[in-house]
């Protein structure tokens, strides 16, 4: 049974690579294009789990919270891809974000990329977009912890040296 056949009330689990396990509904994975692929490609009954390499537990239960919270919503306009600074987010989305560590908020876009759930990665990326709005280069490159050239040009000659 695919994810596009299986019954609503079909229920799965992700495992993140940490081996944390969460519930998510068959709706909720539809969010996930990658996800939706590997059920598509699985018979009846053969996977409940779904292992998912590469995202640790603590960001793997944000974003099956955000897929349950979305799985009725309509997708995201074209429009809004293009173009995500015109994007409103909602309330909810806007308490999601709230308080996110800056390393989970970048482990978030990199699980949400490679899951292919393209609305929370535009909106992920616009909470990003927002924390660099104004900074100079310095300042962006102090808050998010961006080496400069010459930082990257003496940590190449200083691992050069130690071989």
């Amino acid at each position: 049974m695919s994810a596009e056949t299986a019954a609503p009330e079909d229920k799965f689990f992700v495992v993140s690579d940490d081996d944390q396990r969460f519930e998510i509904s068959n709706e909720a994975i539809k969010m996930s294009a990658t996800l939706q692929n590997i059920l598509q490609g699985v018979e009846s009954g053969n996977m409940k789990c779904l292992p998912i390499q590469s995202v640790n537990g603590k960001v793997l239960e944000l974003i099956v919270k955000w897929c349950e919270h979305h799985k009725h919503l309509d997708e995201i306009d074209p429009l809004d891809l293009a173009n995500p600074k015109n994007l409103k987010m909602d309330e909810w989305d806007v308490k999601f974000f709230d308080g996110m560590e800056d390393m989970v908020l970048f482990e978030l876009i990199n699980a949400v990329n490679f899951l292919d759930i393209k609305k929370l990665f535009v909106y992920a990326c616009r909470i990003v977009s927002d924390m660099a709005k104004g900074l100079t280069s310095d300042k962006m490159r102090e808050r998010f912890g961006i080496a400069t050239d010459e930082e990257d040009a003496a940590a190449a000659a200083g691992a050069a040296i130690a071989q």
